[in-house]
């Protein structure tokens, strides 16, 4: 009989998945960047201005490839020669594209969902217990916003713990016993303190990088140019980057986005349930969550299912059974069962 997992054994589990997820990202582009010039270069060898710029681009690079360059490995040197030119500006680009989004980006979730400042006299209580699971936590108490709707759900924001907002909808701090609130304070808080937030804005704004360079190589392929060398070619190669940058930015970085959310959101589950040390309030929660979740104003929203407790979009999402590829979290009865593993 195998031994029963610890809320550690699921945070560990989670935490490589997301890891081996996330690197598909670097990954995928640079193959796509690759093959789309391969691709150019096999059917421009006829071309020999093109084919001497890549060459030459690649020896200026790695001085040692003019020894073993030759006609049966051509199509490969002069790849790398313009891989080599084009991919060092892509990562200037997306490097500060991201940084700008650390340091600046952040969800209009709140406005979208019409969430004003929790009163510190009228919401005493959940004020008090979001400082508590932030002391169990070990993080700084977050801000706290009330959502006006009577469905019961939750949502962070906020790239650091130092700017993080937890907002509850009013049915939930109505609905829910005073532990099972508690516990989703605690997977709110664990999203924080797992910096998922940063992620998901990181992984939402790399998609726009895709999609802004489909767009720019788009631009390049069909611009006029000084002179005619290679000319065919280039417009070959930045017309098949668009493609491959479009297919990716539209079906396949979505598709890894959404995977990775699921499987932070069963981080989230591990974590929260570790911080108040009680699997089953949190398991509790959930069910009662999933019975009302649906809050339209955020159900439309862009992106906002990614940052709440529970698919805002369904009104029974505990009915929901089986995963699919374009979920942002996992059936809310799979999530109940890792957590009842826990006890």
């Amino acid at each position: 009989m195998p031994a029963k997992k610890t809320a550690y054994d699921h945070i560990w589990e989670n935490n490589l998945k997301t890891v081996g997820l996330v690197l598909l990202f670097p990954l995928i582009m640079l193959a796509l960047v690759w093959c789309g010039l391969w691709v150019a270069v096999y059917f421009s060898t006829n071309d020999p201005d093109f084919l001497t710029i890549g060459a030459q681009n690649a020896i200026d690079c790695f001085p040692s490839i003019a020894d073993i360059i030759s006609e049966d490995n051509i199509v490969t040197c002069v790849t790398l020669g313009y891989f080599v030119y084009l991919i060092v500006p892509i990562l200037i680009f997306c490097g500060v594209w991201l940084t700008f989004v650390y340091f600046w980006g952040s969800s209009s979730l709140l406005s979208i969902s019409n969430a004003f400042k929790a009163d510190k006299t009228e919401y005493k209580q959940v004020h008090r217990a979001v400082e508590n699971v932030a002391i169990m936590a070990g993080l700084p108490k977050p801000r706290v916003f009330i959502i006006d709707d009577e469905s019961m759900n939750a949502f962070t924001t906020g790239a650091r713990p130092q700017n993080a907002t937890i907002a509850l909808s009013k049915g939930l701090v109505e609905k829910l016993k005073p532990a099972e609130l508690q516990a989703v304070i605690a997977h709110e808080m664990a999203h924080i303190g797992n910096r998922d937030v940063l992620l998901n804005l990181m992984l939402a704004e790399g998609i726009g990088v895709f999609a802004f360079l489909a767009d720019v190589f788009r631009r390049f392929a069909f611009a006029p140019r000084r002179s005619g060398k290679g000319e065919g070619a280039m417009t070959l190669a930045f017309g098949l980057l668009s493609l491959l940058f479009l297919i990716f930015s539209y079906i396949v970085a979505p598709i890894i986005y959404l995977a990775v959310s699921r499987t932070r959101e069963y981080n989230a589950d591990a974590t929260g349930a570790k911080i108040i040390h009680d699997p089953m309030a949190l398991a509790n929660a959930l069910h009662k969550v999933g019975l009302d979740s649906r809050i339209e104003a955020l159900g439309i929203a862009r992106n906002a299912a990614m940052f709440c407790f529970v698919d805002p979009k369904y009104k029974c999402a505990h009915l929901i059974k089986t995963d699919s590829l374009f979920d942002t979290h996992p059936p809310i009865a799979r999530r109940i069962q890792r957590l009842k593993s826990m006890v």
